[in-house]
């Protein structure tokens, strides 16, 4: 049932990153996607909000009520994509028709290396935040370095700050490009691994809550937030929508072991295992941005600005 659930889920990015970056402004794609991966905090910040108060419930209900309360956003999310329009450069494709019956497959076929930099690169993500939140809250406990409330509130905090950095890091990659935000991240991730740990072990709950909230704001956000416009822009308009899912949900298969291996890690070798696995998920990271190419470097940022002097209206891709 979870991976039904799992497949369902994971197969509303695809369509909601494009939808938002198709119908965004040339110089604003990083902005306007940024505002669908700031979902995800939050749908944290919620999740978490609720569970703080149903964990006092009791019994079956703690998590029965706040699951069953999620119909509500799948029935919203329903309405919303029942109104959406196709985007324009859909149609401009189907227009054309250069639409392609196998996205799938042509995309395996012609464009493998970018689906292949595009599960390193969110494996920095997904399977560090794996690291990072998921195993670092069940990590607190079992050291009994802090119990369930002050990691609901820690992870609240994180969340809610997560939502704005998410946003801000998206529309850095408007100014900068998108592959220097995705390299100094995942640089600064590999030097946080080990301080990471040092600095939740003191037990201090202000140093769990500062953690918490670099591992999240910094380590993982930043990354989503470049996510949004680099993946597209990766694929050609015809196999965009496959090339850049398949790239992002073969990743997450990835992040769906970690917990697993970072427990069976800190069985050998205490809490290094599990630090020395988030910085290999972020070298993994550092060197699919490296060999990733940039989508929106100088010369596409130049290049819009002199489009949009010469044109009253905002250019689309």
């Amino acid at each position: 049932v979870r991976i039904v659930q799992g497949l369902a889920f994971g197969a509303e990015w695809g369509g909601a990153i494009l939808m938002s970056y198709e119908h965004a402004p040339w110089k604003a794609k990083g902005k306007y996607t940024g505002i669908v991966q700031a979902g995800f905090p939050v749908g944290l910040l919620l999740a978490n909000l609720v569970f703080l108060v149903s964990v006092n419930l009791g019994g079956e209900l703690a998590w029965r009520i706040p699951f069953l309360a999620s119909i509500v956003l799948v029935v919203v999310g329903l309405i919303i994509r029942s109104k959406v329009p196709e985007s324009p450069v859909f149609d401009e494709v189907k227009d054309s028709g250069d639409i392609v019956k196998s996205p799938i497959v042509e995309v395996l076929k012609t464009d493998w290396r970018n689906i292949v930099k595009g599960i390193g690169l969110r494996v920095a993500e997904t399977a560090g935040y794996a690291v990072s939140i998921t195993y670092m809250i069940s990590y607190l406990h079992t050291q009994q370095l802090a119990d369930k409330t002050q990691t609901l509130v820690a992870l609240c905090i994180a969340s809610a700050v997560g939502i704005i950095a998410t946003a801000a890091w998206a529309r850095l990659t408007d100014k900068v490009g998108r592959r220097p935000v995705y390299i100094w991240s995942c640089a600064f991730a590999l030097l946080f691994a080990i301080p990471m740990f040092l600095l939740v072990n003191t037990g201090l709950f202000i140093f769990i809550i500062a953690t918490i909230v670099i591992s999240y704001a910094v380590c993982q956000n930043s990354l989503a937030g470049a996510q949004g416009a680099w993946f597209p822009e990766l694929f050609q308009a015809k196999t965009r929508a496959s090339g850049a899912s398949l790239a992002y949900q073969i990743s997450a298969m990835v992040s769906g072991f970690t917990p697993f291996v970072t427990t069976l890690l800190f069985v050998s070798f205490g809490w290094m295992g599990p630090a020395m696995l988030f910085g290999l998920y972020a070298a993994v990271g550092l060197w699919a941005a490296v060999a990733t190419r940039e989508t929106w470097g100088k010369r596409e940022r130049q290049l819009a600005d002199e489009i949009t002097k010469s044109t009253p209206q905002s250019v689309n891709a």
